[in-house]
């Protein structure tokens, strides 16, 4: 509790901070990441706890540490290391919903999203839940005022490639858990927005015949959504 005060009522602490793990993840990970022995899961789980334990207590999120936090963000995104990319994806869920973003920022995290959705890493893909998940946050909170941000068009090229684990994702929507059917709901619904949003649009696409449909195999996979 005592560091997660400090950084919420410091802002050079919680200006070094960010910045020494935004320097390991882009100096130190690439050199001796892949070593024998080397682990950062004490670093980044430290971290990770402190920044979100430290945001949890202020009100609200100032520019400077906003911008500190992007940068941690696509930091922790693009680092090839599993520890540092769930670090980036945690902050990204906790940043996200709390500020307003301009549209280089907006920008920005698609950018890095596409690439870690396109990336292969020893054989496994890399468009998953927690991709997807990023991507529906950013839509939904980001969009949701007039003179939106977001490149809806780049959002729907994202969510297609998502197909795959959209469906898995809804799959038996009455088996599932609790916490599952609340992600799925959520992620219905901002399929939901993303597809009116798109019809507001000139003429539709083959893309955005593709989100239709599978927007329509969500809605056939239970009758209780």
């Amino acid at each position: 509790i005592g560091i997660h005060r400090h950084l919420a009522c410091d802002r050079g602490f919680f200006s070094l901070l960010c910045e020494k793990f935004i320097a390991v993840a882009r100096n130190h990970v690439p050199i001796f990441g892949k070593e024998e022995n080397v682990s950062y899961n004490g670093l980044v789980g430290c971290f990770a706890k402190a920044i979100v334990g430290a945001l949890n207590l202020v009100g609200s999120i100032s520019e400077q540490q906003t911008h500190l936090l992007m940068q941690t963000i696509v930091a922790a995104l693009k680092c090839d290391n599993k520890e540092f990319r769930a670090a980036g994806s945690i902050l990204f869920c906790v940043l996200v919903p709390r500020v307003k973003l301009n549209e280089k920022a907006t920008s920005k995290l698609l950018k890095v999203l596409s690439k870690m959705v396109h990336r292969v890493v020893n054989g496994d893909k890399g468009y998953n839940v927690e991709t997807l998940g990023m991507i529906a946050i950013l839509y939904r909170c980001q969009s949701s005022s007039e003179g939106s941000v977001v490149d809806k068009n780049k959002v729907l090229d994202l969510i297609i490639k998502h197909e795959e684990v959209i469906k898995n994702c809804t799959t038996q929507f009455n088996q599932m858990e609790d916490e599952d059917k609340e992600f799925a709901r959520r992620l219905f619904k901002m399929l939901a927005v993303l597809c009116s949003d798109l019809a507001l649009d000139a003429k539709p696409t083959e893309s955005t015949a593709c989100l239709l449909e599978i927007i329509v195999h969500v809605l056939n996979s239970s009758s209780t959504w």
